[in-house]
């Protein structure tokens, strides 16, 4: 969705996002879209998080089997020097709330800006260093171990540090 309600008798409300995706460490994409229809070409948005400019470019025509090149150059807008950007509370496939991968949580946090990350998914304890070490992203990103621990009395509680043993059954989350 785009978010905007649905109108049939105005045709600029029926738009959807097409896909969402993630440069390589290198900042290239390669991406196939369903060809663009006649009536509604695409309108691309590249983002790099709060701290950069948002690049918004309009009537991209895409027919079938057409490459098409898209370049950007983003400008940084808003200066952190001296903080960093963090998400203490993360989900990823280890909880029954969320069904993103490591490497898509990864890849999106990373594009976003955030520095630094404790994985906290509901009684699961997963290490998302080593997918940031293969996807190259060591130089943009860090993260730490946690774990959401969710009882049915008592609610959610996230803590971290913790320690990934990935031998035992639940990878280092309490009984």
């Amino acid at each position: 969705t785009d978010l905007i309600p649905d109108n049939a008798s105005a045709p600029g409300t029926l738009q959807y996002i097409e896909r969402r995706a993630f440069t390589d460490a290198s900042g290239r994409l390669s991406l196939e879209v369903q060809p663009s229809p006649v009536d509604h070409p695409y309108e691309v948005y590249i983002s790099r998080g709060p701290e950069y400019e948002l690049e918004r470019i309009s009537n991209v025509v895409v027919h079938a089997n057409d490459i098409i090149s898209i370049t950007a150059s983003l400008e940084r807008v808003v200066d952190t020097t001296g903080y960093i950007a963090g998400d203490f509370h993360l989900h990823t496939i280890g909880s029954i709330d969320s069904s993103a991968t490591y490497a898509t949580q990864v890849a999106g946090l990373a594009v976003e800006g955030i520095e630094y990350v404790a994985s906290t998914d509901h009684n699961f304890i997963a290490d998302l260093y080593p997918t940031i070490v293969d996807a190259g992203l060591t130089n943009f990103i860090n993260s730490m171990v946690g774990l959401e621990m969710t009882t049915l009395e008592g609610g959610h509680f996230n803590g971290y540090p913790m320690t990934y043993q990935p031998q035992e059954v639940l990878h280092g989350s309490f009984q």
